[in-house]
């Protein structure tokens, strides 16, 4: 069955198959009592149904939103219900779970680029909705995030090197931009402090910094790690002039008796079960010898 118009340029508009059912529309298709922005959907009996304030597009933006009709990004999820979350399930009977995949390129969708080192390589970024009081309306803004957790590029990105930091920042109370905080550099070192810091070091540790994060060791900074010195683990200290210090120690729980005998600066320590029980505090390699009571 065929329908025709003979208003302006005869033609076929609506094709009808018998034996398919199926129907085709030569034209557009106007369904006026529809919403615009509505994703239509099969509802009850198969009835094309609209939930525009559930489910929305924005054709102006290429924007999706679920629960919101005015998105603000590609994909935008907002609800009033404190139940509600999103999910991923994975059912598999492998070790594998469900995962959140976050990728960085440069260039375009037509033509790509590898990422380059310090790239955003991916993230979570937290923000609180901002008024002047409790009863004032609420809003977002995008610049002034609570906190971050990021993936950075430590190196242009190649088949063979795909080199990366983990990053924490956190916003200062009273403040409005995120501060680094805590790093865990490409070698596996835990950097903790108000610009935190990739060691130019090779030796694996806990590293503290007091200030904006310098290019190495050597600046403004106060840290601790730990090496290997031949077969025996020791703890270092390092100063903001970069200068290493050992700092080490070693508890000797002997009977009671006299204190050591000191010379010079540190003395030279317990040695018979007759004197008291010490701790050496060993700093630069002087020990220092203070009572302890067990």
């Amino acid at each position: 069955m065929n329908f025709y118009d003979y208003s302006g340029t005869p033609g076929t508009r609506v094709t009808f198959d018998h034996t398919t059912g199926n129907v085709g529309i030569a034209g557009s298709l106007t369904l006026s009592g529809l919403t615009q922005g509505s994703v239509l959907f099969a509802g009850a009996g198969g009835l094309v149904s609209q939930d525009n304030a559930s489910l929305y597009f924005d054709d102006n933006t290429n924007r999706l939103g679920v629960g919101i009709t005015a998105p603000v990004g590609v994909f935008h999820v907002s609800t009033d219900i404190n139940t509600e979350n999103v999910h991923l399930d994975k059912w598999y009977t492998g070790t594998s779970g469900s995962s959140l995949l976050l990728r960085k390129g440069r260039g375009t969708q037509a033509s790509p680029l590898r990422a380059k080192s310090g790239d955003v390589l991916g993230g979570l970024v937290a923000y609180g909705a901002e008024a002047a009081d409790d009863v004032s309306a609420a809003s977002f803004n995008s610049a002034r995030p609570s906190g971050t957790i990021r993936i950075l590029a430590a190196e242009d990105t190649t088949s063979t090197a795909h080199g990366g930091y983990a990053q924490i920042q956190t916003t200062a109370i009273g403040a409005t931009s995120a501060t680094e905080r805590l790093r865990v550099s490409a070698a596996g070192n835990l950097s903790i402090g108000a610009g935190a810091l990739e060691p130019s070091t090779g030796t694996l540790g806990l590293f503290f910094s007091d200030g904006t994060a310098p290019s190495s060791l050597a600046s403004n900074t106060a840290g601790l790690y730990a090496n290997d010195d031949v077969g025996t683990v020791k703890m270092y200290a390092i100063d903001e002039a970069g200068s290493a210090a050992l700092l080490n120690y070693r508890s000797i729980a002997l009977g009671g008796g006299a204190a050591p005998t000191f010379g010079t600066i540190g003395g030279s320590g317990p040695t018979t079960a007759a004197q008291n029980s010490w701790i050496e505090l060993n700093i630069g390699g002087t020990a220092y010898w203070v009572p302890a009571w067990i």
